[in-house]
Protein backbone atom coordinates (compact mmCIF):
# COMPACT_ATOMS: atom_id res chain seq x y z
CA UNK A 1 0.00 0.00 0.00
CA UNK A 2 2.48 2.43 0.86
CA UNK A 3 4.51 1.28 -2.13
CA UNK A 4 1.44 2.85 -4.22
CA UNK A 5 1.00 5.64 -2.57
CA UNK A 6 4.57 6.55 -3.77
CA UNK A 7 4.28 5.36 -7.31
CA UNK A 8 0.87 7.66 -6.83
CA UNK A 9 2.94 10.64 -5.52
CA UNK A 10 5.72 10.28 -8.27
CA UNK A 11 3.09 9.67 -10.73
CA UNK A 12 1.60 13.17 -9.37
CA UNK A 13 4.77 14.99 -10.25
CA UNK A 14 5.84 13.63 -13.47
CA UNK A 15 1.90 15.12 -14.86
CA UNK A 16 2.53 17.95 -12.57
CA UNK A 17 5.89 18.69 -14.20
CA UNK A 18 4.73 17.94 -17.58
CA UNK A 19 1.99 20.16 -17.60
CA UNK A 20 4.37 22.71 -16.28
CA UNK A 21 6.30 22.27 -19.19
CA UNK A 22 3.44 22.08 -21.86
CA UNK A 23 1.98 25.27 -19.95
CA UNK A 24 5.64 27.15 -20.53
CA UNK A 25 6.31 26.46 -24.17
CA UNK A 26 2.70 27.52 -24.63
CA UNK A 27 3.32 30.89 -23.06
CA UNK A 28 6.97 31.38 -24.36
CA UNK A 29 5.44 31.10 -27.94
CA UNK A 30 2.56 33.28 -26.90
CA UNK A 31 4.51 36.32 -25.42
CA UNK A 32 7.18 36.00 -28.46
CA UNK A 33 3.75 36.09 -31.00
CA UNK A 34 2.47 39.25 -28.95
CA UNK A 35 6.50 40.69 -28.95
CA UNK A 36 6.69 40.26 -32.75
CA UNK A 37 3.42 41.65 -33.04
CA UNK A 38 4.95 44.81 -30.92
CA UNK A 39 7.62 45.56 -32.82
CA UNK A 40 6.80 45.35 -36.13
CA UNK A 41 7.37 48.67 -37.78
CA UNK A 42 8.78 50.28 -34.52
CA UNK A 43 11.97 52.20 -34.19
CA UNK A 44 14.19 49.08 -32.98
CA UNK A 45 15.53 49.17 -29.33
CA UNK A 46 19.25 48.06 -29.12
CA UNK A 47 22.17 49.34 -28.05
CA UNK A 48 25.51 49.96 -29.67
CA UNK A 49 28.90 50.32 -28.78
CA UNK A 50 32.56 50.13 -30.23
CA UNK A 51 33.09 46.60 -29.54
CA UNK A 52 29.90 45.42 -30.59
CA UNK A 53 30.52 47.52 -34.07
CA UNK A 54 33.69 45.42 -34.18
CA UNK A 55 31.31 42.48 -34.49
CA UNK A 56 28.97 43.54 -36.70
CA UNK A 57 31.68 44.80 -39.19
CA UNK A 58 33.99 41.72 -39.40
CA UNK A 59 31.58 39.92 -42.05
CA UNK A 60 31.86 43.29 -44.45
CA UNK A 61 34.98 43.40 -43.59
CA UNK A 62 36.12 39.98 -44.75
CA UNK A 63 34.12 38.52 -47.37
CA UNK A 64 34.56 39.17 -51.78
CA UNK A 65 32.87 41.86 -52.49
CA UNK A 66 31.61 41.95 -56.70
CA UNK A 67 31.43 45.59 -57.23
CA UNK A 68 32.37 48.83 -54.90
CA UNK A 69 31.18 49.60 -51.61
CA UNK A 70 30.24 53.12 -49.82
CA UNK A 71 33.34 53.74 -48.48
CA UNK A 72 34.42 54.92 -45.02
CA UNK A 73 33.74 58.88 -45.88
CA UNK A 74 30.78 58.76 -47.51
CA UNK A 75 29.36 56.03 -44.78
CA UNK A 76 30.63 58.80 -41.76
CA UNK A 77 29.62 61.86 -44.21
CA UNK A 78 25.62 60.43 -44.24
CA UNK A 79 25.84 59.43 -40.47
CA UNK A 80 24.92 55.91 -42.16
CA UNK A 81 25.27 54.36 -38.82
CA UNK A 82 22.10 56.18 -37.92
CA UNK A 83 20.35 54.94 -40.57
CA UNK A 84 21.24 51.28 -40.09
CA UNK A 85 20.55 51.49 -36.61
CA UNK A 86 16.79 52.65 -37.96
CA UNK A 87 16.88 49.41 -40.36
CA UNK A 88 18.15 47.15 -37.77
CA UNK A 89 14.75 45.35 -36.49
CA UNK A 90 16.54 41.90 -37.26
CA UNK A 91 16.74 39.16 -34.71
CA UNK A 92 19.73 37.07 -35.54
CA UNK A 93 23.50 38.27 -35.35
CA UNK A 94 23.49 36.76 -39.08
CA UNK A 95 20.93 38.98 -40.14
CA UNK A 96 22.51 42.66 -38.32
CA UNK A 97 25.93 41.68 -39.69
CA UNK A 98 24.36 40.75 -43.48
CA UNK A 99 21.90 44.24 -43.04
CA UNK A 100 25.59 46.05 -42.40
CA UNK A 101 27.10 44.58 -45.06
CA UNK A 102 24.59 45.28 -47.48
CA UNK A 103 24.09 48.76 -46.91
CA UNK A 104 27.98 49.42 -47.87
CA UNK A 105 27.19 47.53 -50.96
CA UNK A 106 24.69 49.07 -53.92
CA UNK A 107 23.82 46.50 -56.18
CA UNK A 108 23.74 47.22 -60.08
CA UNK A 109 21.16 44.98 -62.06
CA UNK A 110 17.83 43.92 -60.59
CA UNK A 111 18.79 40.63 -59.57
CA UNK A 112 19.07 40.39 -55.84
CA UNK A 113 17.17 44.15 -55.15
CA UNK A 114 14.15 42.53 -56.76
CA UNK A 115 14.38 39.58 -54.52
CA UNK A 116 14.25 41.40 -51.25
CA UNK A 117 11.68 43.42 -52.32
CA UNK A 118 9.85 40.13 -53.44
CA UNK A 119 10.55 38.22 -49.84
CA UNK A 120 10.15 41.33 -47.95
CA UNK A 121 6.49 42.18 -49.61
CA UNK A 122 5.25 38.55 -48.73
CA UNK A 123 6.24 38.51 -45.36
CA UNK A 124 4.65 42.13 -44.88
CA UNK A 125 1.66 40.58 -46.64
CA UNK A 126 1.32 36.94 -44.50
CA UNK A 127 1.41 37.91 -40.98
CA UNK A 128 1.29 34.34 -39.31
CA UNK A 129 3.91 32.82 -41.70
CA UNK A 130 6.02 35.98 -40.71
CA UNK A 131 5.96 35.36 -37.50
CA UNK A 132 6.65 31.83 -37.51
CA UNK A 133 10.25 32.29 -39.45
CA UNK A 134 10.36 35.54 -36.60
CA UNK A 135 10.06 32.94 -34.27
CA UNK A 136 13.03 30.81 -35.41
CA UNK A 137 15.04 33.71 -36.08
CA UNK A 138 14.62 35.08 -32.41
CA UNK A 139 14.92 31.45 -31.20
CA UNK A 140 18.39 31.56 -32.77
CA UNK A 141 19.17 35.15 -31.53
CA UNK A 142 22.49 36.93 -31.59
CA UNK A 143 25.91 36.38 -29.95
CA UNK A 144 26.72 38.74 -27.41
CA UNK A 145 30.73 38.74 -27.29
CA UNK A 146 31.49 37.78 -30.69
CA UNK A 147 30.49 38.26 -34.36
CA UNK A 148 28.85 35.07 -36.04
CA UNK A 149 30.87 34.97 -39.20
CA UNK A 150 33.93 36.01 -36.77
CA UNK A 151 33.22 33.04 -35.03
CA UNK A 152 32.89 30.82 -37.11
CA UNK A 153 35.90 31.76 -38.62
CA UNK A 154 37.59 31.40 -35.03
CA UNK A 155 36.42 27.91 -35.15
CA UNK A 156 38.47 26.72 -37.79
CA UNK A 157 41.63 26.94 -35.35
CA UNK A 158 39.83 25.33 -32.66
CA UNK A 159 41.54 22.88 -30.92
CA UNK A 160 40.87 19.35 -30.65
CA UNK A 161 38.90 18.36 -27.48
CA UNK A 162 39.23 14.97 -26.31
CA UNK A 163 36.01 13.64 -24.52
CA UNK A 164 37.61 11.09 -22.54
CA UNK A 165 37.53 12.68 -19.24
CA UNK A 166 33.79 14.19 -19.68
CA UNK A 167 32.91 10.68 -20.51
CA UNK A 168 34.41 9.17 -17.15
CA UNK A 169 33.08 12.10 -15.33
CA UNK A 170 29.26 10.82 -17.21
CA UNK A 171 29.85 7.02 -16.04
CA UNK A 172 31.12 7.86 -12.83
CA UNK A 173 28.17 9.84 -12.03
CA UNK A 174 25.71 7.30 -13.42
CA UNK A 175 27.34 4.27 -11.26
CA UNK A 176 27.61 6.49 -8.01
CA UNK A 177 23.58 7.42 -8.82
CA UNK A 178 22.59 3.53 -9.36
CA UNK A 179 24.61 2.54 -6.37
CA UNK A 180 22.82 5.13 -3.95
CA UNK A 181 19.80 3.33 -4.35
CA UNK A 182 21.77 0.04 -3.06
CA UNK A 183 24.34 1.27 -0.72
CA UNK A 184 23.40 4.78 0.21
CA UNK A 185 25.70 5.83 2.63
CA UNK A 186 29.25 5.13 1.31
CA UNK A 187 28.04 5.84 -2.55
CA UNK A 188 26.35 9.47 -1.34
CA UNK A 189 29.45 10.86 -0.39
CA UNK A 190 30.94 9.71 -3.86
CA UNK A 191 28.01 10.80 -5.72
CA UNK A 192 28.06 14.25 -4.06
CA UNK A 193 31.81 14.30 -5.03
CA UNK A 194 31.15 13.66 -8.76
CA UNK A 195 28.58 16.03 -8.59
CA UNK A 196 30.78 19.42 -7.65
CA UNK A 197 33.90 17.87 -10.07
CA UNK A 198 31.34 17.63 -12.63
CA UNK A 199 30.11 20.94 -12.67
CA UNK A 200 33.47 22.16 -11.90
CA UNK A 201 34.92 20.44 -14.87
CA UNK A 202 31.83 21.76 -17.06
CA UNK A 203 32.43 25.55 -16.21
CA UNK A 204 35.83 25.29 -17.06
CA UNK A 205 35.60 24.24 -20.75
CA UNK A 206 32.85 26.00 -21.39
CA UNK A 207 34.50 29.24 -20.01
CA UNK A 208 36.28 28.73 -23.17
CA UNK A 209 35.69 30.63 -26.21
CA UNK A 210 34.52 28.63 -28.60
CA UNK A 211 32.51 25.67 -26.54
CA UNK A 212 30.25 28.62 -25.23
CA UNK A 213 29.48 30.17 -28.51
CA UNK A 214 28.93 26.24 -30.27
CA UNK A 215 25.42 26.28 -28.98
CA UNK A 216 24.67 29.36 -32.01
CA UNK A 217 26.41 26.98 -34.71
CA UNK A 218 25.03 24.31 -33.82
CA UNK A 219 21.55 26.65 -33.89
CA UNK A 220 22.07 27.56 -37.49
CA UNK A 221 20.88 24.48 -39.06
CA UNK A 222 18.37 23.96 -36.92
CA UNK A 223 16.62 27.33 -37.48
CA UNK A 224 17.01 26.95 -41.46
CA UNK A 225 15.09 23.72 -40.95
CA UNK A 226 12.36 25.70 -39.06
CA UNK A 227 11.84 27.33 -41.85
CA UNK A 228 12.67 25.77 -44.67
CA UNK A 229 9.61 23.55 -43.01
CA UNK A 230 7.60 26.52 -44.16
CA UNK A 231 5.07 27.09 -46.82
CA UNK A 232 6.81 30.17 -48.87
CA UNK A 233 6.26 30.37 -52.40
CA UNK A 234 8.51 33.05 -53.22
CA UNK A 235 11.23 31.58 -51.98
CA UNK A 236 10.96 27.74 -53.51
CA UNK A 237 13.74 27.58 -55.62
CA UNK A 238 16.49 28.55 -52.53
CA UNK A 239 14.39 26.46 -49.75
CA UNK A 240 14.85 23.87 -52.11
CA UNK A 241 18.72 24.33 -52.28
CA UNK A 242 18.93 25.10 -48.91
CA UNK A 243 17.03 21.42 -47.81
CA UNK A 244 19.77 19.91 -49.71
CA UNK A 245 22.61 21.58 -47.98
CA UNK A 246 21.16 20.96 -44.50
CA UNK A 247 21.55 16.71 -45.05
CA UNK A 248 25.01 16.59 -43.94
CA UNK A 249 24.07 18.38 -40.95
CA UNK A 250 21.19 16.23 -39.82
CA UNK A 251 22.85 14.68 -37.17
CA UNK A 252 23.81 17.96 -35.98
CA UNK A 253 20.59 19.32 -36.17
CA UNK A 254 19.26 16.39 -34.34
CA UNK A 255 21.25 16.99 -31.37
CA UNK A 256 21.54 20.87 -31.77
CA UNK A 257 19.20 21.79 -28.96
CA UNK A 258 21.66 19.74 -26.40
CA UNK A 259 23.79 22.96 -27.50
CA UNK A 260 21.44 25.39 -26.58
CA UNK A 261 21.43 27.06 -23.41
CA UNK A 262 17.91 27.23 -21.31
CA UNK A 263 18.74 31.05 -20.17
CA UNK A 264 19.24 32.03 -23.91
CA UNK A 265 16.00 30.80 -25.12
CA UNK A 266 13.55 31.56 -22.93
CA UNK A 267 14.05 29.69 -19.74
CA UNK A 268 11.07 27.15 -19.81
CA UNK A 269 11.16 24.54 -17.50
CA UNK A 270 12.22 21.76 -19.73
CA UNK A 271 15.54 24.23 -20.91
CA UNK A 272 16.38 25.03 -17.07
CA UNK A 273 16.03 21.13 -16.41
CA UNK A 274 18.23 20.29 -19.74
CA UNK A 275 21.03 22.84 -18.39
CA UNK A 276 21.36 21.02 -15.32
CA UNK A 277 21.64 17.85 -16.70
CA UNK A 278 24.37 19.24 -18.90
CA UNK A 279 26.14 20.33 -16.67
CA UNK A 280 26.05 17.21 -14.22
CA UNK A 281 26.45 14.98 -17.40
CA UNK A 282 28.34 16.78 -20.28
CA UNK A 283 26.34 15.25 -22.74
CA UNK A 284 27.10 18.34 -25.07
CA UNK A 285 31.01 18.08 -24.40
CA UNK A 286 31.30 14.80 -25.25
CA UNK A 287 29.68 15.49 -28.66
CA UNK A 288 31.20 18.70 -29.19
CA UNK A 289 33.91 17.02 -31.55
CA UNK A 290 31.61 14.86 -33.01
CA UNK A 291 29.47 17.78 -34.07
CA UNK A 292 32.70 19.89 -34.79
CA UNK A 293 33.87 17.85 -37.62
CA UNK A 294 30.67 17.90 -39.23
CA UNK A 295 31.07 21.83 -39.09
CA UNK A 296 34.34 21.48 -40.74
CA UNK A 297 33.79 19.16 -43.37
CA UNK A 298 30.98 21.20 -45.05
CA UNK A 299 32.09 24.67 -44.85
CA UNK A 300 30.94 25.95 -47.41
CA UNK A 301 27.43 25.01 -47.47
CA UNK A 302 27.01 26.27 -43.78
CA UNK A 303 27.90 29.52 -45.03
CA UNK A 304 25.49 29.71 -47.80
CA UNK A 305 23.02 28.34 -44.96
CA UNK A 306 24.28 31.49 -43.08
CA UNK A 307 23.58 33.60 -45.79
CA UNK A 308 19.79 32.18 -46.39
CA UNK A 309 19.26 33.13 -43.02
CA UNK A 310 20.71 36.74 -43.29
CA UNK A 311 18.51 37.22 -46.67
CA UNK A 312 15.93 36.57 -44.56
CA UNK A 313 16.12 38.32 -41.70
CA UNK A 314 17.19 41.37 -44.06
CA UNK A 315 13.57 41.21 -45.93
CA UNK A 316 11.81 41.02 -42.77
CA UNK A 317 13.87 44.48 -41.74
CA UNK A 318 13.13 45.92 -44.80
CA UNK A 319 9.61 44.96 -45.07
CA UNK A 320 9.18 46.47 -40.42
CA UNK A 321 11.12 49.69 -41.72
CA UNK A 322 8.58 50.47 -44.36
CA UNK A 323 5.92 50.19 -42.30
CA UNK A 324 7.41 52.10 -39.87
CA UNK A 325 8.35 54.78 -42.85
CA UNK A 326 4.84 56.07 -42.54
CA UNK A 327 5.30 59.96 -44.01
CA UNK A 328 5.71 57.79 -47.72
CA UNK A 329 8.23 55.24 -49.55
CA UNK A 330 8.28 53.68 -52.90
CA UNK A 331 10.30 51.25 -55.03
CA UNK A 332 12.59 53.11 -57.00
CA UNK A 333 12.64 53.06 -60.81
CA UNK A 334 16.69 51.64 -61.47
CA UNK A 335 18.26 52.24 -65.32
CA UNK A 336 21.67 51.05 -66.92
CA UNK A 337 23.82 53.88 -67.94
CA UNK A 338 23.62 53.36 -71.92
CA UNK A 339 27.22 54.69 -72.33
CA UNK A 340 26.61 58.29 -72.95
CA UNK A 341 26.89 61.17 -70.84
CA UNK A 342 23.29 62.16 -71.46
CA UNK A 343 21.96 59.00 -70.69
CA UNK A 344 22.36 60.13 -66.73
CA UNK A 345 19.77 61.13 -64.37
CA UNK A 346 18.15 61.66 -61.06
CA UNK A 347 14.23 62.13 -60.22
CA UNK A 348 12.81 62.36 -57.52
CA UNK A 349 9.33 63.77 -56.06
CA UNK A 350 8.68 64.71 -52.48
CA UNK A 351 11.86 62.95 -51.19
CA UNK A 352 12.55 63.63 -47.48
CA UNK A 353 15.57 62.61 -45.18
CA UNK A 354 14.85 59.34 -43.14
CA UNK A 355 15.90 60.42 -39.60
CA UNK A 356 14.28 63.83 -39.51
CA UNK A 357 10.66 63.38 -37.72
CA UNK A 358 8.94 66.22 -39.54
CA UNK A 359 10.56 66.90 -42.79
CA UNK A 360 10.31 69.15 -45.57
CA UNK A 361 9.99 66.85 -49.05
CA UNK A 362 11.67 68.58 -52.10
CA UNK A 363 10.97 67.82 -55.95
CA UNK A 364 14.19 67.14 -58.11
CA UNK A 365 15.08 66.42 -61.73
CA UNK A 366 18.37 66.57 -63.34
CA UNK A 367 20.09 64.74 -66.34
CA UNK A 368 23.55 66.76 -65.73
CA UNK A 369 24.77 67.80 -62.19
CA UNK A 370 23.59 70.72 -59.66
CA UNK A 371 24.85 73.28 -58.08
CA UNK A 372 23.01 74.11 -54.64
CA UNK A 373 23.61 77.87 -52.76
CA UNK A 374 22.10 79.40 -50.08
CA UNK A 375 23.07 81.07 -46.75
CA UNK A 376 24.11 78.60 -43.62
CA UNK A 377 21.19 76.63 -42.14
CA UNK A 378 19.02 77.06 -45.42
CA UNK A 379 19.03 73.10 -45.80
CA UNK A 380 21.58 73.10 -48.57
CA UNK A 381 23.45 69.86 -47.01
CA UNK A 382 20.98 68.02 -45.48
CA UNK A 383 19.36 68.15 -49.20
CA UNK A 384 22.93 66.68 -50.20
CA UNK A 385 22.51 63.67 -47.50
CA UNK A 386 19.19 63.26 -48.80
CA UNK A 387 19.91 62.30 -52.41
CA UNK A 388 22.74 60.20 -51.38
CA UNK A 389 21.36 57.93 -48.40
CA UNK A 390 18.18 57.46 -51.04
CA UNK A 391 20.80 57.13 -53.82
CA UNK A 392 22.05 54.05 -51.38
CA UNK A 393 19.23 52.93 -50.03
CA UNK A 394 17.30 52.35 -53.25
CA UNK A 395 20.41 50.54 -54.30
CA UNK A 396 20.50 48.38 -50.95
CA UNK A 397 17.15 47.41 -50.24
CA UNK A 398 14.99 48.85 -53.18
CA UNK A 399 13.52 51.05 -51.12
CA UNK A 400 13.34 55.09 -51.25
CA UNK A 401 11.89 57.78 -49.25
CA UNK A 402 9.45 60.01 -52.06
CA UNK A 403 6.60 59.31 -53.40
CA UNK A 404 8.49 58.37 -56.73
CA UNK A 405 11.95 57.62 -57.45
CA UNK A 406 13.81 57.55 -60.86
CA UNK A 407 17.72 57.65 -61.11
CA UNK A 408 20.75 55.60 -62.88
CA UNK A 409 22.62 52.85 -60.80
CA UNK A 410 25.33 54.63 -59.85
CA UNK A 411 28.44 54.40 -57.63
CA UNK A 412 27.94 56.65 -54.26
CA UNK A 413 30.81 58.95 -53.02
CA UNK A 414 30.88 62.30 -50.80
CA UNK A 415 33.48 64.60 -49.61
CA UNK A 416 31.25 67.03 -46.90
CA UNK A 417 31.74 66.76 -43.26
CA UNK A 418 35.74 65.86 -42.89
CA UNK A 419 38.07 66.82 -40.47
CA UNK A 420 42.23 67.38 -39.56
CA UNK A 421 44.12 64.12 -39.57
CA UNK A 422 45.58 64.76 -36.54
CA UNK A 423 47.08 61.75 -35.57
CA UNK A 424 48.38 61.74 -39.54
CA UNK A 425 49.83 65.55 -39.30
CA UNK A 426 47.70 66.16 -42.06
CA UNK A 427 45.51 69.82 -42.33
CA UNK A 428 42.18 70.45 -43.18
CA UNK A 429 42.53 71.54 -46.34
CA UNK A 430 45.30 68.27 -47.00
CA UNK A 431 42.20 66.28 -46.21
CA UNK A 432 39.83 67.52 -48.30
CA UNK A 433 42.29 67.60 -51.44
CA UNK A 434 42.65 63.79 -50.88
CA UNK A 435 39.06 63.41 -50.19
CA UNK A 436 38.32 65.24 -53.78
CA UNK A 437 41.05 63.66 -55.44
CA UNK A 438 39.95 60.12 -54.75
CA UNK A 439 36.25 61.32 -56.19
CA UNK A 440 37.75 62.53 -59.85
CA UNK A 441 40.20 59.47 -59.91
CA UNK A 442 36.62 56.83 -59.56
CA UNK A 443 34.40 59.44 -61.62
CA UNK A 444 35.18 57.82 -65.05
CA UNK A 445 34.22 54.21 -64.57
CA UNK A 446 31.74 51.93 -66.20
CA UNK A 447 29.34 52.54 -63.67
CA UNK A 448 28.80 56.36 -63.32
CA UNK A 449 28.97 58.46 -60.32
CA UNK A 450 26.62 59.84 -57.79
CA UNK A 451 29.23 62.51 -55.91
CA UNK A 452 28.45 64.65 -53.37
CA UNK A 453 30.58 68.15 -52.42
CA UNK A 454 29.65 70.23 -49.86
CA UNK A 455 31.50 73.74 -49.89
CA UNK A 456 34.58 73.10 -51.87
CA UNK A 457 37.79 73.75 -50.99
CA UNK A 458 36.68 75.45 -48.09
CA UNK A 459 39.78 75.31 -46.56
CA UNK A 460 41.95 77.38 -48.53
CA UNK A 461 41.44 81.39 -49.56
CA UNK A 462 38.86 82.90 -51.46
CA UNK A 463 40.98 83.59 -54.81
CA UNK A 464 42.38 80.09 -54.80
CA UNK A 465 39.20 78.28 -54.18
CA UNK A 466 36.97 79.84 -56.72
CA UNK A 467 39.64 79.04 -59.04
CA UNK A 468 40.69 75.50 -58.28
CA UNK A 469 36.78 74.64 -57.57
CA UNK A 470 35.42 75.55 -60.74
CA UNK A 471 38.34 73.38 -62.57
CA UNK A 472 37.47 70.16 -60.44
CA UNK A 473 33.40 70.51 -60.38
CA UNK A 474 33.76 71.09 -64.38
CA UNK A 475 35.93 68.57 -64.78
CA UNK A 476 33.69 65.70 -62.69
CA UNK A 477 30.69 67.29 -64.99
CA UNK A 478 32.32 65.93 -68.06
CA UNK A 479 33.24 62.75 -66.55
CA UNK A 480 30.39 59.67 -66.22
CA UNK A 481 29.05 61.13 -63.42
CA UNK A 482 26.35 63.54 -61.59
CA UNK A 483 27.84 65.89 -59.14
CA UNK A 484 25.84 67.37 -56.36
CA UNK A 485 27.78 70.38 -55.07
CA UNK A 486 26.94 73.25 -52.38
CA UNK A 487 28.83 76.28 -51.88
CA UNK A 488 28.80 79.74 -50.68
CA UNK A 489 30.80 81.15 -53.29
CA UNK A 490 28.15 82.65 -56.04
CA UNK A 491 30.32 83.62 -58.56
CA UNK A 492 30.63 79.48 -59.09
CA UNK A 493 26.97 79.75 -60.51
CA UNK A 494 28.21 81.75 -63.43
CA UNK A 495 30.94 80.34 -63.82
CA UNK A 496 29.30 76.50 -64.53
CA UNK A 497 26.20 77.46 -65.86
CA UNK A 498 27.12 75.36 -68.67
CA UNK A 499 27.93 72.88 -66.69
CA UNK A 500 25.70 72.58 -63.64
CA UNK A 501 21.75 73.14 -62.86
CA UNK A 502 21.62 75.79 -60.36
CA UNK A 503 19.08 75.30 -57.21
CA UNK A 504 19.29 77.05 -54.08
CA UNK A 505 17.42 77.07 -51.01
CA UNK A 506 16.11 80.76 -49.35
CA UNK A 507 14.94 82.31 -46.13
CA UNK A 508 13.17 85.29 -45.23
CA UNK A 509 14.25 87.49 -42.35
CA UNK A 510 11.84 89.17 -40.24
CA UNK A 511 12.20 91.31 -37.30
CA UNK A 512 14.59 89.18 -35.19
CA UNK A 513 13.79 86.17 -36.62
CA UNK A 514 15.00 84.33 -39.49
CA UNK A 515 12.47 82.11 -41.14
CA UNK A 516 13.69 79.03 -43.72
CA UNK A 517 10.93 76.57 -45.27
CA UNK A 518 14.01 74.59 -46.65
CA UNK A 519 11.97 74.13 -49.97
CA UNK A 520 14.52 73.54 -53.24
CA UNK A 521 14.02 76.33 -55.78
CA UNK A 522 15.46 76.44 -58.95
CA UNK A 523 17.68 79.45 -59.73
CA UNK A 524 21.28 80.94 -58.43
CA UNK A 525 20.43 82.31 -55.08
CA UNK A 526 20.19 85.93 -54.96
CA UNK A 527 19.49 86.88 -51.30
CA UNK A 528 22.92 87.91 -48.95
CA UNK A 529 21.27 87.84 -45.41
CA UNK A 530 24.99 86.49 -43.10
CA UNK A 531 25.47 90.46 -42.22
CA UNK A 532 22.12 90.76 -41.16
CA UNK A 533 21.98 87.48 -39.19
CA UNK A 534 24.51 88.79 -37.54
CA UNK A 535 22.71 91.79 -35.78
CA UNK A 536 19.58 88.99 -35.09
CA UNK A 537 22.39 87.49 -32.76
CA UNK A 538 23.25 90.88 -31.10
CA UNK A 539 26.15 92.53 -32.52
CA UNK A 540 26.10 96.20 -32.30
CA UNK A 541 24.56 97.84 -35.04
CA UNK A 542 27.39 100.39 -35.88
CA UNK A 543 29.31 97.00 -36.89
CA UNK A 544 26.38 96.05 -39.03
CA UNK A 545 26.35 99.02 -41.05
CA UNK A 546 30.19 99.14 -41.45
CA UNK A 547 30.17 95.67 -42.55
CA UNK A 548 27.50 96.39 -45.20
CA UNK A 549 28.83 99.29 -46.61
CA UNK A 550 32.78 97.11 -47.28
CA UNK A 551 30.77 94.58 -49.22
CA UNK A 552 28.33 96.62 -51.19
CA UNK A 553 31.53 99.11 -52.15
CA UNK A 554 33.64 95.90 -52.67
CA UNK A 555 30.62 94.49 -55.33
CA UNK A 556 30.82 98.16 -57.08
CA UNK A 557 34.85 98.40 -57.48
CA UNK A 558 35.86 94.65 -56.40
CA UNK A 559 38.24 96.18 -53.35
CA UNK A 560 38.25 95.58 -50.10
CA UNK A 561 38.44 98.47 -47.31
CA UNK A 562 37.56 99.29 -43.45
Amino acid sequence: MENIEILATVGIVILIVIAKMIYDKLSVKRRMRSYLKKIYGSVPEADYDLQRYEYIDFYLKHKTHPGDIVDQITWNDLEMEDIFKLLNQTSTGIGEEYLYAALHEPQYDQGVLGRRDEWARWFDEHEDQRIEVQTALCRLGKMRNMGVYQYCQYLKDAPGHNPVLNIFLCAGLIFSIVMSFVRPMPFVGLLLCFVAVNMIVYFTYKNRSYFDNFSYVSGITYCAQSIVRQDIPVMKEEMAKIRKMLVPFKRMSRYGWLFQSGSKVGGTLLDLLMDYIKMLFHIDLILFDFVLGSVHRNEAALTEIMDFIGEIDLSIAIASYRRLMAQGWCRPRLEQENGGRRTLVYEAKAIYHPLIIEPVKNDISTSGSVLLTGSNASGKSTFLKTVAINAILAQTIFTAMADSYRANYFRNYSSMALRDNLSGGESYFIVEIKSLKRIVSQADGRIPMLCFIDEVLRGTNTIERIAASSQILKQLSLMNAVCFAATHDIELTSMLEDYFDNYHFQEEVKEKQVVFDYKLHQGRAVSRNAIKLLGMIGFDQTLIDKAQQSASRFEQNGQWRL
